[in-house]
């Protein structure tokens, strides 16, 4: 690993929210931080999309600015950096479940598996099968699909129930992220989408759970 990339994550780690230039915030894996440290900037969605009124364009990130430092009119009132955090927690903790079963499933981080390959519409939201196990709508199918790659219902319950404890991390960007392309409502009414976010970008790591703050302490 570039020895630059890791002293930056480092001091970003920490200074972590005591930064008087976070603008935004973004909930994510720690998969994902590791991915960012290797290339030295943070990809986005692998591809493009419509959904409802929301077209995300390949290579968005979704950050959720602070009151006062979003670049656009958002439909969603802001709130303060206390509660914008708290926001990305409750991300940082859906996604890193969702990356945990991806990587256990050999399957691309940030690429949920086409409903074609299991028969079901859409893509597959692993967030929402964590969630709502075992009521999620199109639990039938996703169980085959798993029994198909050779997963036992204990397994699956062992998988479902570490999945659960992912917590991740939360990254706090400065104004660059901003000023470097043009950004674009996202759809919750309270996000932007960016793109081409470079390391340097990031000026706050916050770990949530223990495996996250043992691997910053170890780099």
């Amino acid at each position: 690993m570039n020895p630059d990339y890791i002293n930056h994550i480092k001091k970003a780690f920490e200074v972590g929210r005591d930064s008087e230039e976070i603008v935004a915030y973004h909930g994510t894996s720690l998969e994902v931080l590791e991915d960012i440290i290797q290339k030295g900037y943070q990809g986005g969605s692998v591809k493009r999309y419509n959904r409802g009124n929301e077209i995300r364009r390949k290579g968005d990130i979704f950050t959720l600015p602070i009151y006062g430092k979003s670049p656009i009119k958002l439909r969603e009132k802001l709130v303060d950096e206390a509660g914008t955090f708290d926001n990305a927690v409750t991300f940082a903790k859906g996604i890193s479940g969702d990356t945990y079963i991806l990587k256990k499933l050999n399957l691309p981080i940030g690429n949920n598996i086409s409903g074609k390959i299991i028969g079901i519409r859409g893509a597959l939201d692993w967030q929402g099968f964590i969630a709502d196990y075992p009521f999620y709508e199109d639990y039938p199918k996703i169980i085959k699909f798993l029994n198909d790659k050779g997963y036992t219902m204990k397994m699956i319950d062992v998988l479902i129930k570490e999945s659960s404890k992912k917590e991740g991390i939360v990254i706090g960007y400065k104004s660059t992220i901003y000023e470097r392309n043009k950004p674009f409502p996202g759809g919750d009414g309270n996000d932007v989408r960016v793109q081409q976010i470079l390391i340097n970008d990031i000026v706050c790591i916050e770990p949530l759970d223990q495996e996250s703050w043992d691997y910053l302490s170890s780099l």
